[in-house]
C-alpha cells in the first residue's frame, strides 16, 4: 500500500527503523516504530519485571518515561500531566485500531485516516515546525512569543476537537478527541475564523 511505503520511507530516514528498502520493512515493524505501546496493553504474555507483573498504570508510566525511539511519543508527547487521562484515551484508541490492523485477515488492511495523519507526522504538536505551531496557535487565539505548544494550546485544541467530533458522534468508531492539531481541528478553526 502506497501510504505504508511513505511511512516506512519516513521512518527509515528518521532512524526509527533499520536502513532497509521500504519493501523489506514489515507492517508490524512500521507499527512498532510508530507506537510500541500497543504491545504493553495487548501482548498475550504478561510482562514481568523483577518477578512482578506490571499493572496497566505501571505499563502506562513506563511508556511515558520510555527512552527507546517511538515516533508518536517523540512527536506527540504528553504536554502536561493534567491531560494524562485524555492523552491516554487517545493512545488507547490508536492502539485499538493498530490491534485490529495487525489481526486483520484482509489482504491489505487499512488504518483510519486520522491514525495515518499521526503516522506521517502531519498533525501539529510540540515537535512540529515553528511555522506550523505559530499558524495553529494564531488560529486558536493562544499565540505566545516563543510559539510553545503549551498546556493552554493543548487544552484549546482538545475543546475544539470535542466540539467538532460531537457533531458526528453517531458515525465515530473508537475516535477520541485530541489535544493536537489534527486536520479536523484546523478545519473547524478555519471555518470559525471565516464567520467572524
Amino acid at each position: 500500500m502506497f501510504i505504508h511505503d511513505l511511512i516506512k520511507v519516513k521512518y527509515i530516514q528518521e532512524g526509527y527503523t533499520a536502513n532497509y528498502p521500504p519493501h523489506l520493512i514489515s507492517d508490524k515493524e512500521m507499527i512498532e516504530a510508530f507506537l510500541s505501546y500497543y504491545d504493553y496493553d495487548y501482548r498475550t504474555l504478561d510482562e514481568i519485571e523483577d518477578g512482578v507483573v506490571l499493572t496497566d498504570d505501571q505499563r502506562w508510566e513506563r511508556f511515558l518515561e520510555g527512552t527507546e525511539p517511538c515516533f508518536f511519543r517523540d512527536n506527540y508527547p504528553l504536554v502536561d500531566k493534567s491531560l494524562n487521562d485524555q492523552y491516554r484515551k487517545l493512545v488507547d484508541e490508536i492502539c485499538f485500531h493498530i490491534t485490529e490492523f495487525l489481526e486483520s485477515l484482509e489482504d491489505q488492511p487499512k488504518l483510519p485516516d486520522w491514525v495515518y495523519s499521526y503516522m506521517l507526522g502531519y498533525v501539529i504538536g510540540p515537535a512540529s515546525s515553528q511555522l506550523d505551531k505559530h499558524y495553529l496557535l494564531c488560529l486558536m487565539g493562544v499565540d505566545n512569543t516563543m510559539d510553545d505548544y503549551n498546556l493552554l494550546a493543548a487544552k484549546s485544541c482538545y475543546e475544539d476537537s470535542c466540539y467538532w467530533l460531537s457533531r458526528y458522534s453517531a458515525n465515530l468508531y473508537h475516535r477520541p478527541p485530541t489535544m493536537f492539531g489534527e486536520p479536523h481541528v484546523i478545519k473547524y478553526l478555519r471555518l470559525n475564523s471565516m464567520e467572524v
